[in-house]
């Protein structure tokens, strides 16, 4: 095999490896059973998978004579063939040039002994060796280089000096082990070009003759050959005729195998001459390897081993048109001039049962240890006998956008886990996530899964103690509690209250801005600059009302009375990264009062209190329809307070004060039937307070309000109950401020009711319930709520 010229030391340049294919000794029944695979180069991954999968005994590798002479050399191949020897291989070491003239026998034998030595102190068993790669080769092809081998006519008795000097090395017992010296290690003849076979012939009889003379002569027991021209011309006639006459009784090994097809001095078939006739060349081998298959089964019986030689040339390797031989395939797939990524036939010609390299193989699994801001990501991996890397893609949409770092995944056979730890997630953020491993055969996604942050606590309120009336935010992390956070900035509207929503875990404060003109004002929490202010300008808000917003298909929408167009609704909608507005108009918004929304499916349900006859009013829109309006009439609302509506297994539910009924609480539910109302009855409700709804785990309806018979403004809540229907519960505890309402959310499943509490200097208090621990309030202390103003938790 010619190699390209390089580094000096051969080894770091081109030493290439190749596993054996070892032959059954009895005539007519040779046949193909391994493969050999780049050791030191680029390419070894996908050899090593194929050499662990075949269990190949043997491995070989060149390099240069004088490798002793480079530490750094030395260390790499001393760590190949330990590598080698611990898998039980036997390692061949064939020596080469060193990229200059060939040295005097003299040199050759202190420079090999000098490898030996070295091997050994290192700890390594002595190899087999022979004693020169091809040195009946020419050099390059290149007239303007030095000849590289002793190649000439007059050389070959220098050839065969070298093998002497390594057999007598060989001779000598070190540690009690001795090393094995192979003969020749030849290219063999093309027998289509002119004077081939003739030069073949001499250079032999020289070499041989050599052997026998002198005081180191010896016979060999083992000779080399590489049959590449009798691979390319499918037939074996030469080699075996050389077996027959040259070699004794001795064994043969063919050292090297492989399909040669663009060598245009040497008359091979010129089937690939620039890189782009790659479907050719690749034809070419495949059927070299069929014909090959054939050929072995009728060679000698002293045929004991082959070597499959798969040299890769690196992609910029300005020789690989020419210069090259691949062997039947780079890496197995395809050649080195991009043939595919399919597995080539002329290796499943060759090993029809072999293993066949494939992408890993991958699973993505459950998230765990999921929080507020952390999770861990979950996976399994089969690299499938292949070096692998595994990466989890993850982000809020299918779509990911962020990944962990590139973890190994090894090159075993049976699946592994695999997972990624997160940091700096949005609390209640639903994210998706798959696992995706890679190794040189491609790779492998995992299924999509999704897990879910858990929420933090919020609550927002307007905040009185400096007399700013500025928004302040309560939030619970863990292990540090309820934290109060102050957004100085804009002062809220006097007797209004804040509308909080939560979009892919982005919380939105939208409140009336008493310093912009009463226009709407949202605040949002930005993962990386925090809290930043918005201003939506637009129209004024009608003055004591206050707005409510929702999210529907990844929008905020906010709605509010519209004091420039006779307190209609209009609505602030942030579509696309822009906030878009439009008026509803119809029938004025009642004094003193908000809308509520709700979505139910692909309609959004938009419920308020109409200054006309302080009835329920009803603006239903989907995407197809647009905005539609409706009169719900029948019982009268409270003065100064407005519904609440929720989603309950299909069903919309429109809770509010019914001042007919003795200002307890109704609902108006709507489903196919439309628009039905329903009297609760029970306690009354406190004057200018507002009911909050919100939906169990169940999927039942909950409404709490302040009871102006339970102990003076303490909290109750109507529960839903199934076949048993409306029950009222009574959460004894301390007093609701006078008008104000109650904000319920559900928290992870977790249902908190904030409220103003008058018994503690109007600071914010929380109820929340536990299946162990039931209904428990939470004093928050902190700073005072602003008088007839409500919380808005999310």
């Amino acid at each position: 095999m010619r190699t390209t010229s390089g580094a000096r030391y051969i080894a770091a340049a081109i030493a290439t490896a190749v596993a054996v294919l070892t032959f059954a000794a009895a005539a007519g029944a040779v046949s193909v059973n391994g493969f050999a695979y780049q050791a030191l180069g680029p390419y070894s991954e996908v050899g090593e998978f194929y050499e662990k999968g075949l269990g190949l005994p043997h491995a070989r590798a060149i390099v240069a004579y004088d490798s002793a002479d480079s530490p750094a050399t030395m260390a790499s191949i001393h760590q190949w063939v330990q590598r080698m020897q611990s898998r039980g291989r036997q390692v061949l070491i064939s020596f080469n040039h060193n990229n200059s003239a060939p040295p005097d026998p003299t040199t050759y034998g202190q420079r090999i002994r000098a490898f030996r030595d070295w091997m050994i102190d290192h700890g390594s068993a002595i190899p087999e060796f022979t004693a020169w790669n091809e040195p009946n080769h020419p050099a390059e092809n290149d007239t303007t280089r030095v000849r590289l081998n002793p190649s000439a006519a007059n050389q070959a008795p220098l050839a065969a000096q070298y093998w002497k000097r390594l057999n007598s090395l060989c001779q000598i017992a070190v540690n009690g082990q001795r090393c094995a010296a192979i003969a020749g290690d030849f290219s063999d003849p093309n027998p289509t070009l002119s004077g081939h076979i003739s030069f073949f012939n001499r250079y032999v009889a020289d070499y041989t003759a050599e052997l026998s003379v002198g005081t180191d002569r010896a016979t060999p027991s083992k000779w080399a050959i590489h049959p590449y021209s009798a691979i390319a011309n499918k037939n074996f006639s030469v080699v075996e005729s050389w077996i027959n006459s040259n070699t004794g009784s001795a064994d043969v090994w063919l050292t090297e195998l492989g399909a040669k097809f663009c060598r245009e001095n040497w008359g091979f078939e010129n089937l690939a001459g620039t890189p782009g006739n790659a479907i050719t060349a690749a034809a070419y081998q495949d059927d070299r390897a069929r014909a090959l298959k054939g050929s072995l089964a009728g060679l000698s019986s002293r045929v004991t081993r082959a070597y499959y030689y798969t040299l890769g040339a690196p992609a910029a390797d300005p020789h690989k048109h020419c210069d090259i031989e691949p062997g039947w395939d780079t890496q197995l797939l395809g050649d080195q001039y991009g043939y595919g990524s399919a597995e080539r036939p002329a290796f499943r010609a060759l090993f029809p049962s072999a293993p066949t390299p494939q992408a890993p193989a991958v699973a993505t699994t459950g998230a765990s240890s999921v929080n507020t801001t952390t999770a861990t990501l979950n996976g399994t991996v089969n690299p499938l006998g292949l070096t692998t890397t595994y990466r989890f893609e993850y982000g809020d949409t299918a779509a990911y956008g962020a990944s962990t770092p590139d973890t190994s995944a090894g090159a075993g056979s049976s699946a592994i886990n695999a997972s990624a730890n997160l940091t700096g997630l949005r609390p209640g953020t639903t994210y998706h996530y798959r696992l995706v491993a890679s190794n040189v055969m491609g790779t492998s996604y995992g299924a999509d899964q999704t897990f879910k942050t858990l929420a933090e606590p919020h609550v927002a309120f307007v905040d009185a103690e400096w007399g700013q009336d500025t928004i302040t935010d309560w939030s619970l992390t863990l292990p540090a509690g309820w934290q109060q956070r102050f957004l100085f900035g804009s002062r809220v509207a006097a007797g209004t209250s804040p509308a909080a929503v939560t979009l892919n875990g982005t919380p939105y404060i939208a409140f009336v801005d008493a310093d912009n003109g009463n226009t709407i004002t949202v605040w949002k929490k930005d993962p990386i600059a925090d809290w930043q202010r918005i201003f939506l300008g637009g129209p004024a808000v009608t003055a004591g009302t206050s707005p409510t917003a929702v999210v529907m298909d990844g929008e905020v929408r906010i709605f509010f009375a519209d004091a420039t167009l006779n307190d209609t609704l209009t609505e602030w909608r942030l579509s696309g990264g822009r906030w878009l507005e439009q008026g509803l108009y119809v029938d004025a918004m009642a004094t003193g009062t908000r809308p509520s929304a709700v979505v139910s499916g692909d309609t959004l349900h938009l419920l308020y209190v109409s200054a006309a006859g302080s009835t329920m009013a009803a603006w239903r829109w989907t995407a197809a329809s647009g905005w539609h309006h409706s009169r719900l009439y029948q019982d009268p609302v409270a003065a100064g307070t407005s519904p609440s509506a929720v989603l309950s297994k299909g069903t919309v539910h429109v809770f509010h004060v019914n001042a007919r009924n003795n200002h307890t609480i109704s609902d108006w539910t709507w489903d196919a039937n439309g628009w039905v109302q329903h009297p609760l009855w029970g306690h009354r409700v406190a004057a200018r307070s507002s009911p909050s709804a919100i939906v169990s785990t169940a999927g039942d309806p909950l409404v709490f309000f302040v009871d102006d018979e339970n102990n003076n403004r303490e909290t109750t809540a109507w529960v839903w109950a199934g076949t048993a229907g409306w029950q009222q519960a009574f959460l004894h505890g301390e007093r609701v401020a006078a008008g104000t309402s109650p904000s319920a959310v559900m928290t992870d499943e977790t249902p908190h009711v904030y409220y103003v509490n008058a018994d503690r200097a109007n600071s914010i208090t929380d109820w929340s319930w536990t299946t162990t621990r039931g209904w428990q309030q939470t004093f928050l202390w902190g700073h005072r709520v602003a008088a007839g103003s409500s919380p808005a938790g999310w």
